[in-house]
C-alpha cells in the first residue's frame, strides 16, 4: 500500500496510513527478528513508503521493518498489526520490554506495554474509558487520551516517555530499514 509522496515531509505521528510502531528495549535486533518468525539474515532495506511497492497486499501476510535506534530495537509495520496480538507482544518482550502503538484508517487504536513476557498495560487511546489491561501508568497523566484528533500523538508521547526514545520523521520515513514481507498474521 503506497504512501503519498509528501508523507516523508509530514510529522509521522499524524500519518493517515495504518501503522504499528513498537520500541523494544533490552534485546538484540536478531533476537527480535527471530521471535517475530523471520530469518534475521534475509531482509531487504527499503523505505517506509516503499514496503508494498510492486507487491500484493493480502492482509494475511504482513511486513515488518526491524532496525536499531539509540540502543533500542524498533519494529515498524506499515499497514500492519502483528504486534497488536498479546501473545506476540509477550513473546517478543521476554528478557526485555516493549511499548507498541497502533492505529488504522478506521480509528482503531491500541497501546500495549509488555515487560519480560507479560502485558502490564493495554488500552485504546481513543476509547480510553473502555476496559483495559492494567492500571493507568503514571506516564499517562496529562496526555489527551479519549480526545479525537489527539490520540495518535498522545500514544506516541506515552511511548517516548516510557522508552526515552524519540523517533523523527526523517529516520522513520526516509531511511531504508531492514524489511521482511510475508509474515503470517
Amino acid at each position: 500500500m503506497p504512501m503519498n509522496d509528501d508523507a516523508s515531509r509530514q510529522d509521522w505521528r499524524e500519518l493517515d496510513e495504518p501503522l504499528t510502531l513498537t520500541v523494544v528495549t533490552g534485546l538484540a535486533a536478531t533476537d527480535v527478528a527471530a521471535r517475530l518468525g523471520v530469518d534475521p539474515s534475509n531482509s531487504e532495506a527499503v523505505r517506509f513508503g516503499e514496503v508494498w511497492d510492486g507487491r500484493d497486499y493480502d492482509a494475511v501476510h504482513l511486513a515488518a521493518q526491524i532496525d536499531e535506534l539509540d540502543g533500542h530495537i524498533v519494529i515498524i509495520e506499515p499497514n500492519g498489526w502483528l504486534m497488536t496480538a498479546d501473545t506476540r507482544a509477550e513473546r517478543i518482550s521476554v528478557g526485555g520490554s516493549l511499548v507498541s502503538v497502533y492505529w488504522n484508517v478506521n480509528a482503531v487504536m491500541r497501546v500495549t506495554v509488555a515487560i519480560d513476557g507479560r502485558i502490564v498495560r493495554s488500552f485504546d487511546p481513543l476509547l480510553y474509558e473502555h476496559p483495559a489491561v492494567g492500571e493507568p501508568l503514571p506516564e499517562e497523566t496529562d496526555l489527551p487520551f479519549g480526545e479525537p484528533g489527539s490520540c495518535q500523538r498522545a500514544a506516541v508521547e506515552l511511548q517516548q516517555r516510557l522508552t526515552g526514545l524519540q523517533i523523527d520523521s526523517r529516520w522513520l520515513l526516509d531511511q531504508p530499514h531492514p524489511t521482511w514481507r510475508g509474515i503470517p498474521t
